[in-house]
């Protein structure tokens, strides 16, 4: 079954999360499959590599909340293959991704790798890569990701299949018998040691009878009307009061005084001769006539 193969035919552009490659015809399972093997180490620290000097950890615990990093290795390549992919998922609950970009180690030469995708909607990552020719049987360590943990719990990091997911599974492609799915194994996670999470005491409200209240229905009295009796206009007599009067205040005769006619002095104009007695006039009585002082009438 001849394959048609989609190669990055510049370098350093990223390949989409569609996938690496396409059929012409067949599947995967109709062609068989063959050793070529995937795995996840948990341990990069011990990682495998193509010398096979170092294994492969299918399990690590973690303690913190600090990131960790985890190995997507080819193991086995029996038949040769010139394109590879791998995608895995968790459990939210207990492993996030951190964000960081996939590390893709270069397994020969003219290849080209996707960049790495990552899927929120069912907490994967993927990644691929393809050679622009030939095929080849290296192994080693193809993808490194960095993850954290985020909750208690133990979790397995699951590589997806092709019959999980189709073309975006775990598979090799190229290869002498066409496209083949990966021989896969997975890899646990066990975090521990994380603070576990404050629950609130809820208090549930509980459905107590609560007995109906004895309002008495109140009754319409009759009440009697007030006989407020109508204020009725009576009469004020006016207050008389009377007009004063002009009474005459009779005027007050006073007497309009007299001239009294007062003689003049006769002093004789002295002489240079001899002076004679001053000859002083006696003064006269003169009568004062009374005052007629009018008596008021009432």
């Amino acid at each position: 079954m001849k394959r048609i193969l989609l190669v990055i035919a510049v370098l350093g552009v990223a390949a989409s999360a569609v996938g690496l490659w396409m059929y012409q015809s067949a599947s995967a399972d109709s062609v068989g499959a063959t050793a070529d093997t995937i795995v996840i180490d948990a341990d990069p620290s011990t990682s495998f590599n193509s010398g096979g000097s170092a294994a492969v950890d299918a399990s690590r615990t973690i303690t913190d909340a600090n990131p960790f990093t985890i190995d997507i290795d080819l193991t086995l390549a029996p038949d040769p293959y010139q394109a590879f992919q791998a995608r895995f998922t968790w459990d939210p609950a207990v492993v996030a991704y951190t964000g960081t970009p996939v590390v893709e180690t270069v397994l020969g030469s003219a290849f080209l790798c996707g960049g790495g995708t990552y899927n929120p909607d069912d907490f994967s990552l993927y990644d691929g890569c393809a050679r622009t020719s030939g095929t080849q049987t290296n192994t080693g360590v193809a993808f490194t990701w960095e993850l954290q943990c985020v909750g208690n719990g133990t979790t397995t990091l699951h590589l997806q299949t092709d019959d999980e997911v189709g073309a975006l599974g775990t598979d090799f492609g190229g290869t002498a018998n066409g496209e083949v799915s990966a021989t896969t194994h997975d890899a646990t996670i066990t975090c521990s040691g994380l603070p576990t999470p404050t629950s609130v005491a809820t208090n549930t409200p509980t459905n107590t009878a609560v007995p109906p209240t004895d309002t008495p229905t109140p009754t319409n009295t009759a009440v009697p009307p007030t006989d407020t009796p109508t204020p009725t206009n009576t009469a004020v007599p006016p207050t008389n009061t009377p007009t004063p009067t002009n009474t005459a205040v009779p005027p007050t005769d006073t007497p309009t005084p007299t001239n009294t006619t007062v003689p003049p002095t006769d002093t004789p104009t002295p002489t240079d001769t001899a002076v004679p007695p001053t000859d002083t006039a006696t003064p006269t009585d003169t009568a004062v006539p009374p005052t007629d002082t009018a008596t008021p009438t009432d």
